[in-house]
């Protein structure tokens, strides 16, 4: 994950420079901006995402996902005082009762919160306060240039975490099954399994 997203922020940021919309150096409070979306969009969703899909189903996953406008528009009223009238909060109730109905016809008839679908439920908070917060940040004016910095940024904190991941062959299931000191407390990699055995 850390080289895509390496590759890409260069990608973006070599096509900036070709269209010649590069006209200074990022500020410091452009690249937090940058930063701040990076984490909470690249890493604490995506990135979460394609780690928990190795044990949950890619359209349940989706499903939830599916609840993300719900939440921006609740993270909108706390931060914005925004009002949505009945039209907009009606519709935003459908898409969620249809969501958690194909849900729950999917789970059988119950669901189940495994430690799996609770993290995929703390994604969308996630994806949805990054969303929402981003109307406070002063991004660069130019979106390849912002992006850029994003994948960069990500890139750089994704790395270690992989390093980390990839020193216990069972890292993507100990959420699930393997409790912290079966695994990995001869590397050093407890903090990593103790928090993801409080995730679950």
């Amino acid at each position: 994950m850390a080289l895509r997203f390496t590759a890409s922020g260069l990608l973006f940021i070599l096509i900036a420079l070709m269209r010649g919309v590069v006209t200074r150096v990022p500020t410091g409070r452009e690249i937090l901006s940058a930063a701040f979306l990076g984490v909470f969009l690249l890493i604490l969703g995506n990135g979460i995402i394609t780690w928990v899909e190795k044990s949950v189903d890619s359209h349940l996953a989706a499903l939830i996902l599916a609840t993300i406008p719900l939440v921006v528009a609740l993270y909108n009223g706390i931060l914005y005082k925004t009002k949505l009238d009945f039209r907009h909060i009606g519709g935003m109730l459908a898409g969620a009762g249809g969501a958690a109905l194909l849900l729950i016809k999917d789970q059988g008839g119950g669901i189940l919160l495994t430690p799996g679908i609770i993290l995929v439920i703390a994604v969308v908070f996630c994806w949805a306060f990054g969303t929402a917060f981003s109307l406070k940040l002063t991004p660069y004016p130019d979106i390849l240039v912002h992006t850029g910095i994003q994948m960069l940024i990500a890139a750089i904190i994704s790395r270690p975490v992989a390093v980390v991941h990839s020193s216990c062959r069972d890292a993507p299931h100990i959420y699930r099954t393997v409790p912290y000191t079966e695994c990995g407390k001869e590397e050093g990699i407890r903090p990593l399994s103790l928090l993801a055995s409080s995730s679950g």
